[in-house]
């Protein structure tokens, strides 16, 4: 029993991750995935379903698991344990969960009297400024262009929105959802992303969905806070750094870059507003957020090294471009090509100049990266 939102039944609280569904040994591996009988692929697997599968989930097991990947099927559960979103205690996620989608139920309504103009004009401008995003998001994947998945996208931008004003809403934040939609709606779909439809997905079960995207992404979020409030003091702090990296790992790069008039804040104020996510190919950015899920309150951090790491990649390329090619080859990097085997090689590299030059990484305490790569689909 509940209101109805749209038609909409009140939705499943007794599932707050599929996690019994994910633990089930048939589980695909992900979008347009074939099961392997072993390898790295599967003992990931293993690991990772004997961590869920224990009445207390060990977290700090959990995060150095999730580092080297986590597959399609477990991701929604793992995301919402790393974040902080379901307690290590097993016996109590339903009731976490479904606490936390009742609660989202009830921002709905708010959303809804915005719809009808009954907000206030801050809202109304709000609300216009979503709607100009929206159709840019991901134009490269025909699932973001889908109706009921634009609907829920301008549905929790608009609440995260209005929830946190003093970030409010800022240009890529479309952007940085769109990892916690494919996560949270691969629940419900089938075979390869090029191929979901949510056309026929019952409201409750879409909502359900929407209400842990919600949360995973305001958490998330929480993480870069003031990458987004006025001024954007994070960004310009992330980019600051990395200058300052590149002056002393490749100080000819640097200098190419400066007599050029390439400045950092043309190619990597995306880098860091949009957390790479327009830099990959969308399956690789799902893996890449693996990893700062793992990292939690250090994947700022992290993040630098990852910046970092893009830009040395190309340092061959770069110092024979003049200003407008060095420009238009860091905006639009080419990574389409990219497997993989390309994104471990970046994550070890972002890892292992972290280790060298993080201030808060103390007489090397760490070694080793914190978890095995895991191959991607």
């Amino acid at each position: 029993p509940g209101v109805g939102f749209r038609g909409a039944s009140v939705p499943n609280l007794a599932d707050p991750g599929g996690a019994r569904r994910a633990a089930a040994p048939t589980a695909g591996l992900g979008p347009g995935s074939t099961p392997a009988s072993g390898g790295p692929r599967m003992r990931q697997r293993e690991r990772l379903r004997t961590l869920l599968g224990a009445p207390i989930v060990d977290l700090a097991q959990l995060r150095q698991a999730c580092w080297g990947g986590v597959p399609m099927d477990m991701r929604p559960m793992c995301w919402q344990l790393l974040l902080g979103l379901l307690p290590p205690d097993s016996a109590k996620w339903a009731t976490t969960a479904g606490a936390r989608r009742r609660k989202y139920w009830d921002l709905l309504q708010r959303y809804e009297r915005a719809e009808r103009s009954e907000g206030t004009e801050e809202e109304a401008v709000l609300a216009r400024q979503i709607a100009i995003d929206i159709p840019r998001t991901a134009t490269d994947l025909p699932f973001f262009s889908q109706g009921r998945v634009r609907r829920s996208l301008t549905r929790l931008l608009y609440l995260r929105a209005v929830m946190h004003p003093l970030s409010g809403y800022v240009q890529g934040f479309n952007d940085i959802a769109t990892p916690f939609l494919a996560t949270f709606l691969s629940r419900l779909m089938h075979g390869p992303m090029k191929e979901w439809d949510v056309a026929a997905v019952p409201e409750d079960r879409l909502l359900e969905a929407e209400s842990d995207c919600f949360w995973c992404f305001c958490r998330f979020l929480e993480h870069v806070e003031d990458y987004y409030t006025p001024e954007q003091p994070g960004i310009r702090r992330g980019i600051d750094q990395l200058e300052s990296l590149v002056r002393r790992i490749d100080v000819g790069l640097h200098e190419h870059l400066e007599a050029e008039g390439v400045e950092y804040l043309h190619f990597s104020f995306r880098w860091f507003n949009c957390l790479v996510v327009r830099e990959l190919p969308f399956q690789l950015v799902l893996r890449l957020w693996d990893t700062f899920m793992a990292e939690g309150a250090a994947v700022r951090s992290f993040l630098l090294y990852v910046c970092l790491s893009l830009l040395l990649r190309w340092r061959g390329e770069l110092r024979g471009m003049e200003l407008q090619d060095a420009i238009l080859f860091l905006q639009k990097l080419p990574t389409q090509v990219w497997d993989e085997g390309d994104l471990e090689v970046l994550l070890s590299t972002a890892f292992m100049w972290q280790s060298v030059f993080d201030e808060t990484i103390k007489g090397g305490a760490r070694s080793q990266a914190p978890g095995a790569p895991y191959p991607l689909a």
